[in-house]
C-alpha cells in the first residue's frame, strides 16, 4: 500500500485524488495520516480513545474531515492537494513532538 505522501504525488500527477484515497482519508482514523503515523510510531507515542480516535486534540484537529475543522480528510475530499500534503507535515510534526515528550515508565 502507498503512503499519503506517495497518494499524494500520484494525486497531482494525475490531477485528483482518487475515489479510494477519499473513502481512506475520511472513513477512518487508522487509514488517514493520523493511522500511518500511528503504525510507524506506535500505542506508546499516539494514543487511542477507546480503541476509534485519537486521544491527542490536535492531531484530531490536523486530521479532521469534518465538524468545523479542515484538516487533512476534508483536504483529500476537496481535492486540495497542496494543503493535504502541509497537514501531512504538520500530522508528522507532531507526532514527532510527542515522541520527544514521551518519557517510558522507569522500571521497578
Amino acid at each position: 500500500m502507498q503512503t499519503w505522501r506517495e497518494r499524494i504525488h500520484a494525486a497531482r500527477e494525475r490531477g485528483y485524488f482518487t475515489e479510494g484515497d477519499v473513502i481512506d482519508a475520511t472513513a477512518s482514523w487508522s487509514t488517514c495520516a493520523v493511522g500511518e503515523v500511528h503504525s510507524r510510531y506506535g500505542d506508546e507515542i499516539i494514543h487511542y480513545r477507546q480503541g476509534v480516535s485519537p486521544s491527542d486534540h490536535e492531531l484530531i484537529r490536523l486530521g479532521s474531515s469534518g465538524g468545523g475543522t479542515h484538516g487533512f480528510g476534508w483536504a483529500v475530499a476537496l481535492q486540495h492537494m497542496d494543503r493535504a500534503e502541509q497537514l501531512l507535515d504538520l500530522i508528522e510534526d507532531r507526532a514527532l513532538e510527542l515522541k520527544r515528550a514521551y518519557t517510558p515508565e522507569m522500571p521497578r
